[in-house]
């Protein structure tokens, strides 16, 4: 069996995300007999793709990941994606809209859904059949043994009756794009810090984090704790030397939807490195619930009495844990038996018609760009006919036509191909490298006259002036995009049966604009 999992950028080849989720579980694939294959979209080809028996997509929201989820099913292979975190639970938020709706689309194309937590699941049921999600937990890191574990756990028990240094580490991704996170919380849950900074003049607090986090906002976020901080930039390296010299691990959590849908995963790093923990907020950790605290005055007193809930005597307790949730061997078995029991037997699913409308036109990957297309694919801005597009409206003459190109006419309603015409490529369309097929606009409304308002409004957002500002020019184009969206998705439908449209930027082109009144 081999399996191939698809992610972002070659950037995210060497991400926590896959080195946890992805390559730390590689060994016992192929103790399994099975071959996994990590690659970014970028160096995604039909031949790896024929090679695979099963394909599944990570973090990649773009028009990309239907291209291959597309290609994968005219090839018969099965494909799924894995939901990293939760960008799906609040549509009516017009940021998140695209998500959503790419996952809307997604899910009526793909064979499985993958997920890391409960949450997730519970998110992805509302888009698939939940038999069809399948939940494969963060692991433990097998290259630390449990005996390493109670070592860490000794020595670092030593520390207070010794009346050394105690380091206190707060380690992870300090920002996120959309959500307030990371250093957003450790500010949040300072009062934390105050009382555990009283116990004692030899507490010392790290912050380990990416680079990008540390923006003026979160550097004041920052020199306002109740502790000073040394700050240092995320590495793996760095990570493993400071959980090995850290005794507590602080890491809050928000009550957000982002933040409830996160795995245990740096908890349980945490802890494998004798860590003690303290979470306080959402009960995110409840599976490990016994082995850390969500109160600060628990920990002060622990402190103070020199015992700790994580010890010699609990380390049973993590190991009976471990094995049962978080083992590698035991989720790789699990669920090479879920895609062989659930996926592997499913019968082909039913053709799903859809429209792909870029806004920002990105050429694809040319050992991806196959001949017959698939689905139409329309430049949203103009609804012209361009290089990276199959399907737009042209005048030739006086007379204006629905052009197609790379056999998208194949795609048509039968009604439609006795009226469609040859037109070879203009010197602006020659790199299509064949002939390609027109259709009166006038032939479409003769047949079906109520499409005439819907059939105007088009031509008239496709031969409006464009404004030569940019800002300005980029206004036009999403005010034409909202006004023509109902009239294109009914064109479609009266030209392909096509019932799902997907736009590529869903209207977050625009950055907010600041304006004196």
């Amino acid at each position: 069996m081999r399996i191939t999992f698809i992610v972002p950028s070659p950037q995210w080849l060497t991400a926590a995300g896959v080195r946890i989720r992805y390559k730390r579980l590689e060994p016992f694939f192929d103790k399994k007999g099975c071959i996994i294959c990590i690659i970014s979209v970028q160096d995604v080809s039909v031949r790896l793709i024929q090679e695979a028996d099963f394909v599944i997509i990570s973090k990649v929201f773009s028009t990309d990941s239907l291209y291959i989820i597309s290609l994968c099913r005219t090839l018969g292979v099965k494909v799924g994606i894995d939901l990293f975190d939760d960008y799906f639970s609040e549509p009516k938020l017009s940021i998140f809209r695209k998500f959503h709706d790419w996952l809307e689309l997604a899910s009526k194309i793909i064979d499985f859904i993958l997920c890391s937590t409960d949450r997730m699941k519970h998110v992805a049921s509302k888009f698939i059949n939940p038999d069809l999600i399948y939940k494969i937990n963060d692991t433990k890191d097998p290259n630390i043994s449990f005996s390493e574990t109670k070592s860490f756990v000794e020595q670092k028990s030593k520390i207070v009756s010794d009346s050394k240094s105690f380091n206190v580490l707060w380690f992870g991704i300090g920002d996120n794009p959309y959500f307030n996170v990371g250093i957003n919380d450790l500010s949040n849950y300072s009062n934390a810090l105050f009382q555990i900074n009283k116990l004692s003049p030899l507490i010392n607090l790290t912050i380990l984090t990416n680079e990008r986090a540390l923006t003026a906002k979160n550097l004041t976020r920052i020199s306002r704790l109740p502790m000073q901080a040394k700050l240092d930039i995320w590495t793996e390296a760095k990570e493993i030397n400071y959980l090995r010299d850290a005794n507590l691990a602080f890491m809050p959590v928000s009550h957000q939807r982002f933040s409830i849908a996160k795995s245990s995963n740096r908890c349980l790093t945490a802890l494998t490195y004798g860590c003690q923990v303290l979470s306080n907020g959402f009960d995110l950790y409840s599976d490990l619930s016994k082995l850390i605290y969500q109160s600060t005055r628990d920990f002060v007193a622990d402190y103070k009495n020199g015992t700790f809930r994580f010890n010699q005597d609990t380390i049973s307790v993590f190991e009976t844990i471990c094995s049962t949730s978080y083992d590698c061997e035991a989720e790789v078995g699990k669920f090479l038996t879920f895609l062989q029991s659930k996926v592997f037997t499913l019968p082909a699913r039913n053709s799903v018609k859809f429209c792909i409308v870029n806004s920002k036109p990105q050429p694809l990957n040319p050992e991806l760009n196959i001949r017959n297309w698939l689905f139409p694919i329309i430049d949203g801005s103009t609804l012209s006919m361009t290089a990276d597009a199959n399907f737009g409206i042209e005048k030739y003459g006086d007379i204006i036509y629905f052009v197609f190109a790379n056999h998208l006419e194949d795609l048509l309603l039968e009604r439609w191909h006795k009226y469609l015409r040859y037109k070879y490529p203009q010197e602006a369309y020659a790199e299509l490298n064949q002939q390609y097929r027109i259709l009166s606009v006038q032939y479409v409304e003769n047949s079906i006259p109520e499409s005439t308002a819907d059939l105007e409004r088009l031509i008239t957002a496709r031969y409006a002036e464009k404004n030569p500002d940019r800002i300005l020019g980029l206004l036009q184009s999403e005010i034409h995009q909202s006004i023509v969206y109902p009239c294109l998705r009914n064109l479609l439908m009266i030209l392909f049966g096509c019932e799902n449209v997907f736009y590529s930027d869903c209207h977050t082109r625009i950055k907010p604009l600041k304006v004196r009144i």
